[in-house]
Parts: structure tokens; sequence; C-alpha cells
């Protein structure tokens, strides 16, 4: 099996994270649901090669938001701000069997993605304009089967409110 290479999420980028929490949830108010980690330190940009030898299969496509704002405006990641517009659908993604540690990936098209943050268990991705891809590797870096269990909205709290959201 070829593996992705991935970076697991350091004590620099945990303790920005700490730091950016009381930001965060001000962000997403007036929601006390568990806030978004996607920072620019919690991910690694990764070229097509990259993925390319994925098990198609086994990647997840969701459908993009219509109603999604833009992923950036003048330079600001406003999808990461609800409170003033950003994304608020998401779904919620899991390993088909358990995983010690696994990681989510992600394909919308113009961006190849892989977070940092080890999860055990679901996930909350957000949904933008575009139709996305997700696809999970486990601590090794080998593909995973994933599958949605749900979806919701932030702001309604929900039986997914406390998994993390990316």
């Amino acid at each position: 099996m070829i593996s992705v290479s991935h970076t697991r999420q350091g004590q620099l980028s945990k303790i920005a994270d700490f730091m950016m929490l009381p930001l965060m949830y001000l962000l997403q108010f007036p929601s006390l649901e568990v806030p978004q980690r996607t920072h620019f330190w919690n991910n690694t940009k990764h070229s097509v090669d990259t993925i390319s030898h994925l098990d198609s299969s086994a990647l997840i496509s969701i459908t993009g938001d219509e109603s999604a704002t833009q992923r950036w405006i003048w330079g600001v990641p406003i999808f990461h701000m609800p409170l003033v517009g950003g994304w608020k659908k998401y779904v919620v993604i899991e390993p088909e069997s358990q995983q010690d540690e696994w990681y989510i990936g992600w394909v919308p098209g113009d961006v190849i993605g892989i977070s940092n943050i080890p999860l055990k268990g679901q996930v909350r991705v957000l949904r933008g304009k575009s139709n996305t891809f997700f696809f999970g590797i486990n601590e090794h870096g080998d593909q995973i089967e994933i599958k949605k269990v749900g979806e919701g909205k932030i702001g309604l709290r929900s039986l997914y409110s406390g998994a993390p959201l990316l």
C-alpha cells in the first residue's frame, strides 16, 4: 500500500489554537459548539501527485452549498467566521472502522489539504461553494475507509456539536 505523507500537529500549533479559542468562539457566536480549528498552521497543502494513487472509491463526495460565501474576501478568511457570514453548514465524517488516530484530507478542486490534527472518531467539515472530495488516512499515512454519518449547521446545537470542526 502506498502511503500519503502528512504532518502531525505540533506543540506550537496547539498553543496557537488555545490562544485563538476566545476569538473562534466569538466568531461563531451565539453557538457554544466546539469551534473551528482550520487555521493555516493546522493543515498541509499538497499537490495532485500526493493523492493520485488514492482509491477513488474510498473518497466521499460532498455537494457544495450554493449559499456559502466566498472563501476569502480582501485577504480575510471569511469562511472561518460564521458571525460575519462565513460558512455554517457542515457534514460529519468518521472512519468505517475504529482507528487509534486518523486524519482528514480534502480536495475541493483547487486545493488539496490534509489536517495535521489527529482525530479519534467523528469530525465536522464545512461545506463551501464547490463540490469537495474527502479522504481519510491513518497515523501511518495509509488510506482508510470513511463515511458520512450526518450533517448540521453551526448555531443549531446537535448530536455532533462536540465533534472537532475542521
